[in-house]
């Protein structure tokens, strides 16, 4: 029976000399947690990796310049991380002391975070021992000499052991603070900064002198300097110091999972390990699933002046995709239906887009395709009855940079103004869009991956012209609307 299940006891319900031993029992075990809070941490099962590779290899942290934990959200790589600063700080004669695995010494370990907030709620609790007598991981107060919080916001800025050796917190949000008055010996940045300057720059500090630097962060952050450092523009002697232990989100056994059904092999790699895309680099980032998606429309549902259209891009060992876009007579875009599928014939696809007409009861006014592959759209109207107009990618070639900007400028207009909505029968299409990005080399070049349906939306966008017609139309009944307005 461990000490949440004593304080759970109701004492007035025992006799009083039962009542005096559970008191006495409560008071020693709250004792033994003041005191040895480390002996009391009791890991969750998706942390015990880390810790047990700490405790059992005690020279593996020491072999390492660079270690990075790139774990998913509730993975257990803060605390697993602050054991780490906890064990460097107490040094030999303190894990000796409480039976720890004694792993190195750090004089001054500097910890890195985003913001004061980060600091107060998913930091301090691991270093600091409180009367919530949680089953988190704590100095022992015994070991502790001073304790330097901010004037004014009450942050925990420094914690000063007996021994002598520090552990200080920064945050990246007040980067002007830098590294003044201090020498840091290791350095443990939990997520990273969105600056990569900051990044650089405690990267220096570990050039040329013994300081060991722990990065502790989730895939779906991105700071390109860390990558290119790591990853990318990694030299030989880089990668023989750092070791880089990824966790896949399905080794998480806390973790919701859901998110991951309905993706692509491919898509699950992105989503799921360190190939993950920054928002700032998305290609359509004005894309918001809160503005821009929504339920399934009903063409009944659109009104009465709203015109019908398909736009399709070839694919074999690609998909074919095909999106059914509805505009009402406010010129707002809908694509409320579409087909997305692999090693698709074309009888199949003249046979489904049929199919989904008389699903609909609607008629198309014209389907935009593709230009590259003449032949296929000459064989849709020779053999399938399936007439196509070509996509407009202008004089200058869809390639060229300046029609490249015009195009992604005008998708994203549309967007940020919730004028081009996706119905969530499209998924596929959301997909491409929240995947779809810029090469990582500083270029405005395009990754051609994850980007089919995005080709036919984005053909039937710049070949869409508003009919004259409709024009005068909405004209027309803005003028009678004012007139019966008028007339009130």
């Amino acid at each position: 029976m461990d000490l949440k299940d004593l304080q759970n006891i109701d004492l007035e319900t025992l006799h009083v000399k039962e009542r005096v031993k559970i008191q006495v029992l409560i008071k020693e075990l709250k004792e033994r947690k003041f005191y040895y809070p480390l002996l009391d941490f009791k890991p969750q099962l998706h942390q015990e990796e880390v810790l047990n590779a700490v405790w059992l290899r005690k020279d593996w942290l020491p072999t390492y310049k660079y270690i990075m934990f790139i774990w998913w959200n509730g993975s257990g790589k803060t605390i697993s991380s602050c054991y780490i600063d906890i064990l460097l700080a107490l040094g030999k004669e303190g894990c000796e002391k409480y039976s720890l695995p004694y792993i190195g010494e750090s004089k001054q370990t500097l910890v890195v975070t985003k913001t004061s907030d980060s600091v107060k709620t998913n930091l301090e609790p691991y270093f600091l021992w409180t009367d919530s007598l949680g089953d988190d991981i704590k100095i022992p107060p015994s070991e502790i000499k001073k304790v330097k919080r901010d004037g004014s916001t009450q942050t925990l800025k420094e914690i000063t052991l007996k021994n002598g050796n520090k552990i200080m917190f920064r945050t990246y949000d007040a980067w002007q603070a830098r590294l003044e008055g201090s020498n840091p010996d290791f350095i443990h940045l939990d997520e990273l900064p969105e600056r990569s300057d900051i990044f650089v720059e405690l990267l220096r500090w570990t050039r040329g002198q013994n300081t060991q630097m722990l990065l502790s962060f989730t895939p779906t952050k991105f700071n390109p300097a860390v990558h290119d450092y790591f990853y990318w523009q990694a030299s030989d002697n880089v990668k023989s110091k750092t070791f880089i232990r990824e966790v896949d989100s399905l080794e998480n056994k806390f973790a919701d999972h859901t998110w991951l059904e309905g993706l692509s092999e491919e898509e699950q790699k992105i989503r799921r390990y360190w190939m993950f895309i920054p928002p700032t680099w998305l290609v359509y980032n004005e894309f918001n699933r809160n503005n821009n998606l929504v339920d399934y429309i009903s063409p009944r549902d659109l009104g009465a002046w709203t015109k019908y259209y398909g736009a399709l891009d070839f694919g074999v060992n690609h998909p074919m995709a095909f999106l059914v876009i509805a505009v009402d007579a406010d010129w707002h875009i809908y694509v409320f239906d579409m087909i997305y599928q692999k090693n698709m014939t074309l009888w199949e696809l003249s046979s489904t887009v049929k199919s989904i007409i008389s699903e609909h009861w609607i008629s198309l006014e014209y389907i935009v395709a593709d230009t590259a592959d003449a032949r296929a759209r000459l064989e849709l109207k020779e053999n399938h009855w399936m007439d196509t107009v070509p996509a407009d990618k202008w004089s200058k070639g869809e390639n060229n940079l300046s029609n490249r900007r015009a195009w992604i400028f005008k998708i994203n207009e549309l967007f940020k103004n919730a004028m081009l909505m996706i119905s969530d029968r499209c998924m596929d299409l959301i997909k491409e869009l929240e995947v779809h990005a810029y090469k990582w080399n500083g270029s405005e070049e395009v990754i051609k991956t994850n980007d089919d349906a995005l080709d036919a939306l984005r053909y039937f966008i710049f070949s869409y012209k508003p009919q004259r017609e409709s024009v005068k139309l909405k004209r027309r009944l803005k003028k009678i609307n004012k007139k019966e307005i008028n007339r009130y």
